[in-house]
């Protein structure tokens, strides 16, 4: 681009521009040329507010082709730019991403429908070398399939679900495709003994994400100077593990006072989940 910053001013008025000074602006963002800007994406993302289907499939194909995105910041740029073309035309943007041989790129496959299980594959691969999964690929509710999963090789399948999972506030089960727990705790734990505690910790997220809804329960031992020893039950349809009790406020309240009188005596206590999670702290 010639002028950066007078590129970024002309992207943010065309709304308010001539017919003829838009599709010069339009020109400009869609050479290869401007896609090897550095924050190309954030330009085209601005962009895509404004554009037609027509313009924002033009400028999205050079993206594709010629832009790479470097940093996880205009990253987030760049998925909100494909899911503005995938919503314009969902078999042409696919199409592009498959072309594509950037990671950025097809980690967004898991955003899209319709997907075989190939193409899941692909994207799971550019997913694993992620340590957070993108925003967007759990507000289209994505659930990895057991068929994609296992073309993954053992480290990367676990790699991905610890990417997936990685996230305290899920709002859907991610393991919906694998309804049994004997299956899943055999999937993770057959195949990677050297990473055994990694996938103990994939293991017990399944166990408080897979049973979203269901009715459980947490039982909490502990003991007081003022009270002597105590239990509480937690009920709920969300808490069902001692990992799903942390992500809570209430996991805090029991680690630094009583459940009765609120005193800290700096004694452990013990918490043993509805599926035999348990432990000390």
């Amino acid at each position: 681009m010639s002028n950066y910053y007078q590129i970024w001013d002309e992207v943010r008025k065309l709304p308010t521009l001539t017919a003829d000074k838009r599709a010069e602006v339009v020109e400009q963002i869609s050479t290869p040329a401007s896609a090897k800007e550095y924050s190309y994406a954030s330009i085209v993302a601005e962009a895509f507010k404004y554009l037609t289907k027509d313009e924002t499939l033009k400028v999205f194909d050079n993206m594709v082709a010629h832009h790479a995105a470097r940093r996880s910041y205009y990253e987030t740029h760049l998925f909100s730019s494909i899911k503005i073309a995938y919503d314009f035309d969902p078999a042409h943007a696919k199409a592009q991403i498959l072309k594509s041989t950037g990671d950025s790129y097809h980690k967004a496959l898991l955003m899209m429908d319709g997907l075989t299980t190939d193409e899941e594959a692909m994207g799971l691969r550019a997913l694993s070398n992620s340590k957070y999964c993108p925003p967007i690929i759990h507000e289209a509710k994505y659930a990895p399939s057991k068929e994609a999963i296992d073309l993954l090789p053992p480290v990367m399948r676990l790699k991905v679900l610890e990417t997936l999972s990685n996230n305290r506030h899920l709002a859907y089960n991610i393991f919906a495709h694998f309804p049994d727990p004997d299956e899943f705790k055999t999937l993770m734990f057959s195949s990677v003994m050297r990473h055994r505690d990694r996938a103990e910790v994939v293991w017990n997220k399944y166990q408080e994400i897979a049973n979203y809804g269901k009715a459980g329960q947490v039982l909490i031992k502990g003991s007081c100077n003022n009270c002597g020893e105590f239990e509480v039950v937690v009920k709920s349809t969300r808490i069902r593990t001692k990992t799903g009790l942390q992500t809570t406020n209430l996991w805090n309240s029991f680690r630094y006072g009583c459940a009765l009188c609120g005193v800290h005596s700096g004694k452990p206590i013990e918490v043993i989940g509805q599926d035999n999670e348990q432990g000390t702290d």
